[in-house]
């Protein structure tokens, strides 16, 4: 290297400027050494050797020899201008990485809480409970045994509950109750209202004489008021209440030319109002052959109390007829409890009572009819009335159909198992003799659970039988209670109404 390769003074640098030091900088312009002088070459010949060592050490070729270390600085460098260092670190920092970890977790426990609640709060209108009906058989009647007379026939039965029971269906004589057929073709031609007397009859001497004629022909009969008249109501009065054959006879010549158009009309009414088993030929029944069976008279006993006119006069015990005086009815058992009605009848040794009683079961008037017919005194046909009609009072009370605690229906829910709804209560109505009721049910549970208790309301069962109606609450036999928090939380599309059989 010579003098002219050596480096020379360092320039201004970017480096220089950073760091603030710029001492023995130039320009950029080089200077060029000088030669050593004679005076230099003598003090370098003076030295000692170890100097001269040193010098030629120092002056020995190095690298960056051209740098001046006293112009290094020791400072911070200085920055380039409008240069400003950043407020955070450039690098990743450990804050930042958990904040990218747990952004996701907290999105997530935020959904899962929203849907927690969400779910467990959500009302139940898609998944109420179900209630479905059970078939119900009611319980019938239990089969009667009615105390018939030991001699003669009877028949007994109750409007609504079945057909008449008879002991035997044999025709036999009615003798007088054979007016209640007149009296029902007589008002059938001649009608009167509850309350209406009906046209007035005044009464000749051949009206009396036949009134003598019936008297010595052995048959029940009325004297006709000599001088007073009397009503198509008061004749019906001494018809059927005293009995009187000629008032029988009166009323009827009164419509029909001859007894025989009369006997026409009358069996073709019997048979227009399903009357089977009577046969009439006479107005009073004084002849043998006006027979009807026992069941027959239960059925026309019926008809008979049907006509309020006709009832009303046979459930009288006597009546007062002007010109003829108290007329007593000749049915004794008006005087018991419940009897209203309706006829008897004799004819040689047989007596007959065709009879209606009204029995008060609850709420329930219940009329009963019983024929005893062929009894050898009066006062046997009213005793086997009576013991007919008593047995008849315990088959008429209520029967049971559908006894407490009979399962009517369940309620089931997707959460629980299914639940039964019973009766609370007894249902009975009145039947007979076999007799049978129909159930129906109105069912439903409570919206809340806490309607829904055992015992709570299920709603209600109705028996209906011919006569009457009974009800009974239906209750729950066990709770039914809502879904728990975890049958909410892992079956959110049926509490949303969104499962394919929702």
């Amino acid at each position: 290297m010579t003098p002219s390769d050596s480096p020379s003074p360092p320039a201004l640098t970017r480096r220089a400027l950073r760091s603030g030091s710029t001492r023995g900088a130039t320009d950029g312009s080089v200077a060029v050494a000088e030669p050593p002088g004679p005076d230099e070459a003598d003090a370098a010949a003076s030295t000692s050797p170890d100097e001269a060592a040193a010098e030629a050490a120092a002056s020995s070729p190095r690298a960056l020899a051209w740098v001046d270390e006293s112009a290094l600085g020791t400072g911070a460098a200085a920055a380039p201008q409008g240069w400003e260092p950043p407020l955070v670190e450039r690098w990743p920092s450990r804050f930042a990485w958990r904040r990218a970890a747990l952004t996701p977790l907290v999105v997530v426990v935020t959904l899962a809480l929203v849907y927690s609640a969400t779910m467990l709060l959500w009302p139940l209108h898609a998944v109420q409970p179900q209630v479905e009906a059970s078939s119900v058989t009611t319980t019938p009647a239990a089969a009667v045994s009615p105390a018939w007379p030991a001699d003669g026939s009877a028949a007994v039965g109750v409007p609504g509950l079945g057909s008449p029971l008879a002991s035997s269906g044999q025709a036999v004589p009615m003798a007088s109750i054979t007016k209640v057929v007149t009296a029902l073709v007589v008002l059938d031609g001649m009608p009167l209202g509850v309350g209406e007397s009906g046209p007035s009859y005044t009464f000749t001497s051949a009206d009396r004489a036949d009134y003598r004629a019936t008297i010595a022909s052995g048959e029940s009969a009325l004297p006709f008021p000599t001088e007073d008249a009397l009503t198509q109501y008061q004749l019906l009065e001494g018809l059927l209440i005293g009995s009187a054959g000629n008032y029988a006879d009166f009323l009827v010549a009164q419509q029909y030319p001859s007894q025989a158009a009369y006997v026409r009309a009358a069996n073709e009414w019997l048979a227009a109002h399903a009357l089977t088993g009577i046969t009439v030929v006479d107005p009073s029944g004084i002849s043998a052959r006006n027979v009807a069976t026992p069941a027959a008279l239960i059925s026309l006993g019926q008809q008979a109390m049907a006509d309020p006119v006709i009832a009303e006069i046979v459930a009288k015990p006597s009546v007062e007829l002007p010109g003829v005086g108290l007329v007593e009815n000749t049915n004794a058992l008006l005087g018991d409890p419940g009897v209203v009605g309706v006829k008897t009848g004799f004819l040689g040794r047989d007596y007959n009572l065709l009879t209606a009683r009204d029995l008060e079961i609850g709420d329930t008037t219940v009329r009963a009819f019983v024929a005893v017919l062929g009894q050898d005194s009066a006062e046997a046909r009213f005793a086997e009335t009576r013991a007919l009609l008593a047995s008849l009072d315990a088959p008429l009370q209520p029967t049971v159909a559908v006894p407490a605690g009979t399962v009517v229906g369940t309620v089931t829910t997707l959460w629980g198992d299914p639940v039964q709804l019973v009766t609370r209560d007894d249902a009975a109505v009145i039947l007979w003799n076999g007799g049978t009721s129909v159930a129906s049910m109105q069912l439903g549970v409570a919206d809340t659970a806490d309607a829904r208790e055992e015992g709570d309301a299920g709603g209600v069962l109705r028996v209906t039988g011919p006569l009457d109606a009974a009800e009974s609450p239906v209750v729950l036999a066990a709770p039914v209670a809502d879904p728990d928090p975890w049958w909410r939380l892992t079956h959110p599309l049926e509490l949303l109404g969104l499962s394919p059989g929702a």
